[in-house]
């Protein structure tokens, strides 16, 4: 058998290490130290037998980037996808012993997903902490760090979103006001709206003409959230159950009256009250001011609205002693 062939036996022996074994940095150190040393040095460069106790074994400060030969170990770490295998396990342990032995923690497989990506899709903070930890640099790339936020989010990593959001803030970048891809809509992709919902509570992203296009259906499980029972009730009719739509300060640039039909079952609920305060409407549909037979309380407060859709909404509505608040009964 050749060194190749032997190279290749060995990439696949420790990949199976590292995914099935219940202690993979000491069986790993184990078949590394009965490899022959060429085939050994040709994987991990900077591997050490003396390592075992998880101590960084670098040539001084040298990286694996300044190596010869570097192509062809990044082509096989790629292929096998060594750290990602500790990374999608949760093995913080291996991952360490991975990047001490040379690999880079900015590595991606063949498929181009990152060591990062994949600690973050399987909720691994613990493996997040020690590839930026060993690699500050990787905190650089913006768009990478807005792709992170988005994969967590439609995993349904809560700490996860936090953590990247955080680095954000941090390293002040800007939070996703223009940009793709939105956070938003990988969540309802994964069917977490309760993640949705906090991240518009918290500010972070909003409901725009371009989001509500793309999420179509999915801002009805959203917007039903926010959705109560209107427990204070004096309605006679026991048969209809009257609900309370708190729709305040939800990041809103735009309102749709087809989102309503899903809240309005004339036998058995009806929406009572709206309160659309303290978002970014510029308009308001007329269906929404006097299309809901049963609608008694509407807040429109605190909008950017300088109009209202025709000549007899804007003469009812200046007839309000609040201008902004409309009591609808």
């Amino acid at each position: 058998m050749d060194n190749y062939d032997m190279l290749q036996d060995a990439c696949t022996a420790l990949l199976e290490i590292l995914e099935k074994s219940s202690d993979s940095v000491k069986e790993a150190y184990k078949y590394m130290q009965a490899l022959p040393e060429d085939v050994r040095d040709k994987l991990f460069p900077f591997y050490s037998h003396h390592s075992l106790g998880i101590e960084r074994a670098m040539c001084g400060n040298q990286t694996l980037k300044e190596m010869p030969g570097r192509s062809d170990q990044e082509e096989l770490y790629a292929r096998f996808g060594f750290l990602h295998a500790s990374c999608k396990k949760g093995d913080v342990d291996a991952a360490h012993m991975l990047m001490c032995w040379g690999i880079e923690p900015c590595c991606k497989n063949t498929e181009g997903r990152s060591a990062l990506e994949i600690a973050t899709t399987e909720g691994h903070l613990n493996i997040i902490t020690e590839l930026v930890k060993i690699d500050e640099g990787l905190l650089e790339d913006v768009a990478e760090l807005k792709l992170l936020v988005c994969r967590a989010c439609k995993a349904g990593k809560k700490e996860i979103i936090d953590f990247w959001f955080d680095q954000l803030v941090r390293h002040g970048h800007l939070l996703f006001e223009q940009h793709k891809p939105n956070p938003l809509l990988f969540a309802c992709q994964g069917g977490h709206y309760s993640i949705v919902a906090d991240l518009i509570d918290r500010g972070l992203v909003s409901i725009d003409e371009a989001a509500v296009y793309m999420m179509g259906a999915d801002i009805l499980p959203l917007l039903k959230i926010w959705v109560v029972p209107n427990d204070s009730s004096t309605n006679t009719d026991n048969d209809k159950k009257e609900l309370i739509a708190n729709w305040h300060h939800k990041q809103l640039n735009t309102f749709d009256p087809s989102w309503l039909q899903g809240f309005q079952d004339s036998t058995h609920q009806v929406l009572s009250t709206i309160n659309l305060s303290q978002n970014s409407l510029s308009s308001v549909p007329e269906g929404l001011l006097w299309g809901l037979q049963n609608l008694r309380h509407l807040n429109i407060s605190q909008n950017s609205i300088q109009r209202l859709p025709s000549p007899k909404s804007h003469r009812n509505l200046s007839e309000c002693r609040d201008t902004h608040t409309v009591p609808l009964s």
